[in-house]
């Protein structure tokens, strides 16, 4: 992962131990606190520039680093000796934290996307689901009617204009609309024995998961319901 030295800036260094014996040599910084704060962001400042991101934890940095960072330390600040265990402990928050931050902003919020790139059939729900999906075809009915999986599994794949960019997608919509005239013809109305959407996909749905549908509803419930209320 490379970044630039303005994300390597971003993160903040919080919840440091104690830098009690550190005197920061410039001016403008009367009084214990603004010692406190102007000592933990250079400290954490001075990490984030000189120690590379490749390093698992804090241990797996070299001691000869650990050292030059606590002379750039000494360079600004007026050190007691004694003090150098927690300026380097110090340096190990800041280096976990920046860490962690990079891993929230960078790597988790990526997911999503690559996960997305793995999907065969991707939806245009935004963050809608299946479940909002069903309950406004349901409303946009005269009755209110219970609205076949498959055709909410279709409508989720549909852009605004009515379109079908995915050619998977498409394929599986096209044998949607042949599978419910087929449906209407024989004058099916049983989810469990015709289920439109298994059929044109392909395959049974996973394990106590139903496509199209939201999360949460189990196979026999929904199966269950289906027939009970179309009868």
């Amino acid at each position: 992962m490379t970044l630039g030295n303005q994300a390597r800036l971003e993160a903040g260094c919080s919840s440091v131990p104690s830098t009690e014996g550190v005197i920061n040599k410039g001016k403008g910084t009367h009084g214990p606190t603004g010692m406190s704060e102007i000592t933990r962001s250079f400290i954490g400042t001075t990490v984030r520039v000189h120690v590379s991101i490749s390093y698992q934890s804090w241990k797996d940095v070299p001691t000869e680093l650990k050292d030059k960072i606590y002379e750039l330390i000494e360079g600004g600040f007026v050190v007691d000796p004694k003090s150098k265990k927690s300026i380097l402990q110090n340096a190990s928050v800041c280096f976990r934290n920046f860490k962690s931050s990079l891993t929230t902003k960078h790597m988790v919020s990526n997911k999503g996307p690559e996960r997305r790139k793995n999907n065969k059939y991707n939806h245009r729900m935004s963050q809608k689901g299946y479940a909002n999906l069903t309950e406004e075809m349901k409303a946009s009915t005269s009755n209110g009617e219970l609205i076949d999986r498959a055709l909410v599994w279709k409508k989720a794949g549909t852009t605004k204009n009515g379109e079908i960019p995915d050619i998977d997608t498409k394929e599986v919509a096209n044998k949607i609309d042949n599978l419910l005239v087929s449906k209407r013809a024989s004058h099916s109305m049983d989810n469990v024995t015709c289920d439109i959407l298994s059929r044109a996909i392909g395959g049974n749905d996973p394990p106590r998961r139903i496509r199209g549908v939201g999360q949460y509803v189990t196979p026999s419930k929904y199966f269950y319901t289906a027939r009970e209320k179309r009868k």
